[in-house]
C-alpha cells in the first residue's frame, strides 16, 4: 500500500509539473504575442543638414501618449529620409505595397498595413491606430489629401525656370560664380550666408532656397552630375566649377580651393546644364537601347545593302571561295565604316556650344520632322508598287550609276585571289558602305539625329549597339549561304518580303517625325 501511495503521488507530481509548467509555457506565449512591438515607419524629407526631420514627429508622440499609455504597448519607430535614394527605394516599395495614391505628401506614416499622411492626421488618428489596432484601416478622405499635399516633383514647366534662371546668372556673372544652396529654418544654412556677407570674397554668389524657389528635385540631379555621396547630401551646399562643398565646417575653406579664373564659370555652366539632362527623363531612355536595337536591325534588312552582299557571296560560291572568312572580312569593313561615320558626327557635334544648339534646337527639330514625314510616306509609296509589282518605279534605293559602280568593284574583287582578295574585300566593304549611304544611310541618320538629342557621351553605347545590331541580319543571311551553298533562298526571302519591308520603314520614320515634332 505505500509503494502504491508513493507512485501514485508521484504520479500525481509529474502531472501536476506538466500543466504548470504547460500553464507557465502559456502564459509566457500569451505575453510574447502581446508585448510584441508595434512596427511604425516614419517616411519623411529633409536637406538640410542641421535640421531633424523627426523632432516634430516624436513631439507629436509624447504629446499624444501619456507615460502610461505607453506602458500598455511597446512601439518599435523607424525613421527614413526619402531624401536618401536608398530610403527613397523603401518608400517607393511601401507606396506600391499599400498603394499610397502618387502625390501623397509627405510625411508619412505607417502602422502594420495602414497609413496616415500629414501631421495633423497624424494626431488625429495614431492614438486610434497604435490603441486599437484591430480597428479598420483608416483612410484619409480625398478632400483631406488635397489640402495636404505638396508637390514632391516639380513640374516640367518650373524645371524650365529653374534652370532658365540660373543659367544667365552664371554666364552674366562679373566674377567666379557659387551657386549656393540652402533651406528656411536651417541653422548651418544661415552660418554660412553670414559667412558670405562678412568676407571680402571676389565671387558672384548666386542663392536659391530649396524650398521657395522649388528646387529640391533640380538640387538631387546636381548633387548626381557632381557625384556628392548620398550620405553627404544635404544643404548649405555650394558647387563651383567642377567642385563642391558641403556644410558649414567645409565651405568656408572655399578660399583655399577656388581657382579665381572666370572661364571656371564656363565648367560650372556645363556641370549644371548636364545636371539638368539627369533631372529630365533621360531621352536615351524614351526610345530604349533596345528600341535601337531594332532600328539597327531593320537598317540591316535594307535591300539595298543585302543586293550589294548577295552578288559578292554568289561571285565567291562561283570561286569556290571562303563564303564564312570573306563574308565577315566584308561585314568588318562596313562596321569600320559606319562607325567611322558615327563618330565624326558626334565629334563634330561636341564641338557645338550648347548655346548654339539650343538656338537652332528647334528649328531642326521641325526640319528633321518634316523630312522623316516625307520619307516615311515615300515608304508607304514604294510598298504600294511592290505590291503592284511596280518594280521600276520604286524610289527608295541606290541611283543607277552608284549601283553600277558597286557592282564593277565587286568583280574586280573576285579576279584575285588569296591574302590581296581578303584585303580587297575589306576596303570594299568600306567603299560600298560609303557609296550605299544613300540608300542604307536613311535610318542611320535618324537614329543619330534622335542620339545627339542627348549628351554625346551618354549617345555612345546606344550608338554601338545600333551599328551591331544592323550587322546582324548580314551575319545570318552569311550563314545560311555558308550551309547551303546558294544565294537563291536569302535572295527570294527578301524579294517576297520586300513590301513588308517598305512598311517597316515606314512605320520608323513616323516615330522618328513625331519624336521629333512633338517632344
Amino acid at each position: 500500500m505505500i509503494e502504491k501511495k508513493k507512485g501514485k503521488s508521484c504520479l500525481h507530481d509529474r502531472i501536476g509539473h506538466i500543466l504548470g509548467l504547460s500553464i507557465l509555457y502559456m502564459f509566457c506565449m500569451i505575453q510574447t504575442v502581446i508585448a510584441a512591438p508595434v512596427e511604425v515607419s516614419y517616411y519623411y524629407e529633409e536637406v538640410c543638414a542641421s535640421c531633424d526631420g523627426t523632432k516634430e514627429f516624436y513631439e507629436l508622440y509624447n504629446r499624444v501618449f501619456s507615460t502610461d499609455d505607453k506602458k500598455t504597448f511597446e512601439a518599435k519607430i523607424s525613421t527614413y529620409n526619402v531624401f536618401m535614394d536608398s530610403c527613397r527605394a523603401q518608400y517607393e516599395d511601401i507606396k506600391d505595397e499599400l498603394q499610397i495614391p502618387a502625390g501623397t505628401s509627405l510625411p508619412v506614416l505607417v502602422v502594420d498595413d495602414q497609413w496616415i499622411s500629414g501631421h495633423e492626421n497624424m494626431e488625429a488618428q495614431i492614438r486610434d491606430l497604435l490603441m486599437n489596432r484591430e480597428a479598420e484601416g483608416i483612410e484619409t478622405e480625398k478632400e483631406d489629401l488635397a489640402a495636404e499635399t505638396t508637390t514632391i516633383v516639380s513640374s516640367e514647366e518650373d524645371d524650365s525656370r529653374f534652370w532658365q534662371e540660373l543659367y544667365p546668372a552664371i554666364i552674366e556673372a562679373k566674377l567666379p560664380a557659387v551657386v549656393l544652396f540652402s533651406t528656411n529654418n536651417c541653422e548651418d544654412c544661415q552660418s554660412v550666408k553670414n559667412w558670405f556677407a562678412s568676407q571680402e570674397l571676389s565671387v558672384q554668389l548666386i542663392e536659391y532656397n530649396i524650398i521657395e524657389d522649388d528646387c529640391l528635385r533640380e538640387l538631387k540631379a546636381v548633387f548626381t552630375q557632381y557625384e556628392v555621396p548620398e550620405e553627404k547630401q544635404k544643404v548649405p551646399a555650394v558647387f563651383f566649377g567642377e567642385k563642391y562643398l558641403i556644410g558649414k565646417d567645409d565651405i568656408p575653406t572655399i578660399g583655399q580651393i577656388m581657382d579665381q579664373d572666370k572661364t571656371e564659370n564656363d565648367v560650372l555652366l556645363n556641370m549644371m546644364k548636364d545636371a539638368e539632362r539627369i533631372r529630365k527623363d533621360d531621352r536615351t531612355e524614351g526610345m530604349s537601347t533596345w528600341t535601337l536595337a531594332v532600328a539597327g536591325l531593320l537598317a540591316g534588312f535594307n535591300p539595298c545593302s543585302i543586293s550589294m552582299l548577295l552578288m559578292l557571296m554568289s561571285l565567291l560560291l562561283s570561286e569556290k571561295a571562303s563564303i564564312w572568312k570573306n563574308g565577315l572580312l566584308y561585314l568588318a569593313g562596313k562596321y569600320v565604316a559606319y562607325l567611322s561615320i558615327g563618330f565624326v558626327i558626334f565629334a563634330t557635334a561636341s564641338q557645338i556650344s550648347d548655346q548654339t544648339m539650343e538656338k537652332v534646337g528647334s528649328i531642326m527639330n521641325l526640319i528633321m520632322g518634316i523630312l522623316f514625314m516625307v520619307a516615311s510616306v515615300l515608304y508607304i509609296i514604294d510598298a504600294v508598287r511592290v505590291y503592284r509589282q511596280d518594280y521600276g518605279k520604286i524610289k527608295m534605293q541606290l541611283p543607277v550609276g552608284l549601283r553600277r559602280m558597286n557592282h564593277n568593284l565587286i568583280k574586280k574583287v573576285s579576279s584575285v585571289n588569296g591574302l590581296m582578295q581578303s584585303l580587297m574585300i575589306l576596303a570594299l566593304g568600306v567603299v560600298i558602305s560609303f557609296g550605299e549611304f544613300f540608300c542604307t544611310g536613311q535610318i542611320y541618320m535618324a537614329s543619330i539625329t534622335y542620339l545627339l538629342k542627348d549628351q554625346v557621351k551618354a549617345a555612345i553605347f546606344p550608338f554601338l549597339v545600333y551599328t551591331t545590331a544592323m550587322s546582324i541580319p548580314a551575319v545570318i543571311m552569311i550563314l545560311l549561304i555558308q550551309r547551303t551553298r546558294n544565294t537563291e533562298a536569302v535572295s527570294d526571302f527578301m524579294f517576297r518580303h520586300l513590301g513588308a519591308i517598305k512598311i517597316f520603314n515606314a512605320i520608323l520614320f513616323a516615330l522618328f517625325a513625331v519624336y521629333f515634332l512633338v517632344f
